[in-house]
């Protein structure tokens, strides 16, 4: 009911960005986090355009951000949900003594972040084992923080039972 909330109703005026749904996937290895990410994109009948932080991280000074722009860019063309892996790496706390440039990087780059979720309207996803590591920033900006477990016995074999095909 997106379109009749904020056109109809009028909210835009109030919260101007809030065609975006921001959700993170958190818990150990292994638990299905961006199968999951995977499967809400296909879901939706979008591509997905999966990010880690190789892809963003740059030794260059500026490239990084322009990295960060560049993977939201993509996705705003091709309307794809956006899912970054391992997202501690780029959500993490922002550095409040900042003594040397690299840490002046570090916090353009969590800044450039902050403000590309704020201005794009698709879906985003996060995944991470160390969400514990985020900032504070990030947490407020993120709508449902969805904890993934690993399945105990009868899970794993209901999972085998449905996966696996009978010869």
């Amino acid at each position: 009911h997106q379109e009749t909330l904020f056109h109809d109703w009028g909210l835009s005026a109030v919260d101007p960005h809030g065609a975006r749904s921001v959700l993170n996937f958190y818990g150990p290895p292994g638990t299905g986090k961006s199968m999951c990410a995977e499967a809400i994109a296909s879901y939706m009948g979008k591509p997905i355009i999966k990010v880690n932080y190789a892809d963003l991280e740059s030794k260059y000074v500026g490239e990084t951000p322009k990295n960060i722009e560049g993977a939201f860019e993509a996705a705003r063309e091709q309307d794809a949900v956006i899912f970054f892996d391992e997202a501690d790496s780029i959500l993490g706390k922002r550095l409040s003594s900042v003594t040397q440039g690299a840490d002046h990087s570090v916090n353009l780059s969590r800044s450039v972040m902050l403000l590309a979720m704020d201005r794009f309207d698709g879906v985003v996803l996060f995944a991470t084992n160390l969400a514990q590591n985020y900032d504070e920033a990030f947490v407020r900006r993120i709508q449902s923080h969805i904890r993934f477990e690993l399945p105990d016995l009868e899970a794993r074999e209901k999972i085998c039972a449905y996966m696996l095909v009978e010869r």
